[in-house]
């Protein structure tokens, strides 16, 4: 009998450890998205980017995006494609997470062919920041930025938690339909408009400020 009880308390122990690697498997954090695939970081590993869209183009349904907010997709499908982004050359939607001290240095798109938003989804008061053509503004959740990021612009979190914000570009406002067809022929022949620069282009599609 002594036996039969001592290898009860063994199983029992055996589950408790179970059930303890299950607790501590549970309680690690999922970390989402690649590290800064722009190379604009000034710490690679606290910028990590959850794609949806890049180039105008979604990535594939097996796409880590697609699979973790698939409702998310589904939102931007529908309320993206029809006009707002349609066939937009560099353009891209992501959620963008900046950990603690994370940084990005001066830089910007290649035209201001499209708009930039910056819908924040979380944030430390007054200690996320972006700074475009040198003018600061904070991050709050809830908040829009709206941005043209052919202008120079920057971005750091001073905060002790991550920033969230589900970036998205959608054409300029003054774009016609001809015009953006003449904005695809351009990026379809010249390659390396594509590339994130780190001057202004000197041909820009409107006039600054427009």
């Amino acid at each position: 009998e002594d036996d039969d009880d001592d290898d009860q308390e063994d199983d029992d122990d055996d589950d408790q450890e179970d059930d303890d690697d299950d607790d501590h498997e549970d309680d690690q954090e999922v970390e989402y998205g690649v590290p800064d695939t722009e190379k604009i970081a000034t710490r690679a590993e606290r910028w990590r980017q959850v794609i949806f869209k890049r180039n105008g183009k979604y990535l594939p349904s097996s796409f880590e995006a697609a699979v973790a907010f698939p409702l998310t997709l589904a939102v931007l499908r529908e309320l993206m494609d029809p006009s707002l982004a349609a066939d937009l050359p560099k353009g891209s939607a992501e959620i963008s997470i900046f950990k603690a001290g994370a940084e990005l240095i001066p830089h910007c798109g290649p035209s201001n062919h499209r708009i930039r938003l910056h819908l924040c989804l979380a944030a430390e008061e007054n200690l996320a920041t972006l700074t475009v053509a040198g003018d600061s503004r904070v991050h709050r959740e809830g908040e829009v930025l709206i941005f043209d990021d052919s202008f120079l612009h920057s971005a750091e979190n001073r905060g002790t938690r991550d920033r969230v914000v589900l970036l998205l570009d959608v054409w300029h406002p003054l774009l016609d339909e001809a015009a953006r067809a003449a904005v695809r022929r351009h990026f379809r022949f010249d390659v390396a408009s594509w590339n994130t620069t780190t001057t202004p282009s000197a041909d820009l599609l409107l006039p600054s400020g427009n």
